[in-house]
């Protein structure tokens, strides 16, 4: 039986075909509560949307003077962002939780996001960022690109 699932923040790119392969290798290691999982695609699945530069993907740190700060969505912060090109990748971050449905007796996963690239931390001014400094060196060096 195949766990059924759900993916909250889906604007990132990723095919059903997509969603389904990753979401096949997550069930594969068995994860329970809160998990983080890097998947690769395989190439007859193509590839994702990338929106993080800096150290982490390979490449030099994002200068101050190239940066923009811009809220996304309803976050009380603004994010470091950048006037440069998407990438392409077939590395995904499968972020999300598995639930046990009491009432249809059925576990389901639901995702918080998929995303193509590194694993990034939270925004140093996240109520429930854990590392602040740890992710305040992060995004001194990294941007993701302005759309």
């Amino acid at each position: 039986m195949s766990i059924p699932f759900s993916i909250a923040h889906d604007d990132h790119g990723i095919s059903d075909s997509q969603a389904s392969y990753i979401h096949t290798q997550v069930c594969e290691t068995e994860p329970t509560g809160f998990f983080i999982q890097e998947v690769v695609l395989p190439e007859y699945l193509g590839s994702v949307p990338n929106a993080l530069y800096g150290p982490k993907e390979g490449d030099s740190p994002v200068r101050e003077e190239e940066v923009v700060y811009v809220t996304r969505g309803d976050r009380p912060y603004q994010d470091r962002m950048v006037k440069r090109p998407m990438r392409e990748t077939q590395k995904v971050q499968a972020i999300g939780i598995v639930n046990y449905d009491e009432e249809e007796q059925q576990t389901h996963i639901f995702y918080f996001t998929i995303h193509g690239g590194s694993l990034a931390p939270k925004h140093p001014e996240d109520p429930s960022n854990q590392d602040v400094e740890g992710s305040q060196k992060f995004w001194s060096e990294h941007a993701l690109v302005l759309t």
